[in-house]
């Protein structure tokens, strides 16, 4: 389902009391990560694949594709997880993003289809699972894969 109909069809009741947070999750992702898709000529749909609970909201596990790069993100409040499905190795210099050695397991990648958890980033560059911080973090690895992609 695209997200903006998920959105349409899961508002957040309002007396939750992190409904400011998912609200803003969901149009970071609708509108800001959407707005990098538009810039590298993609199709801006923002899926939704799954739903996961974290503060008794229910919340999407969020799919979309960039150049045949497949990305799989999940937010509960304290961190992202994202996997990365790509044909190519993705050979991008990081910096201190994220630990490229840990391995993430399923049981925290709520919502995600088992068959898109995978290993660390430094046993594959082609298939991995990642965990950030918050959003600028999510922001700044899909722009950098995006450089990388555009440059290549």
């Amino acid at each position: 389902m695209d997200l903006q109909t998920w959105i349409a069809n899961n508002p957040v009741a309002s007396e939750m009391l992190w409904k400011g947070s998912a609200e803003n999750q969901l149009k970071f992702m609708r509108d800001t990560i959407g707005e990098l898709l538009w810039e590298v000529k993609e199709n801006p749909e923002v899926k939704v694949i799954s739903t996961h609970r974290s503060k008794s909201i229910s919340l999407p596990v969020y799919q979309f594709t960039m150049n045949g790069i497949i990305f799989i993100l999940r937010d509960n409040f304290y961190n992202w997880k994202v996997s990365v499905v790509s044909q190519q190795d993705i050979n991008v210099d990081f910096g201190k993003l994220f630990d490229p050695s840990i391995e993430i397991h399923s049981c925290y990648c709520e919502g995600f289809p088992e068959e898109f958890v995978f290993g660390s980033y430094n046993k594959s560059k082609k298939m991995f699972t990642i965990d950030l911080r918050d959003q600028y973090q999510v922001y700044l690895f899909v722009w950098l894969v995006r450089q990388f992609i555009t440059r290549g």
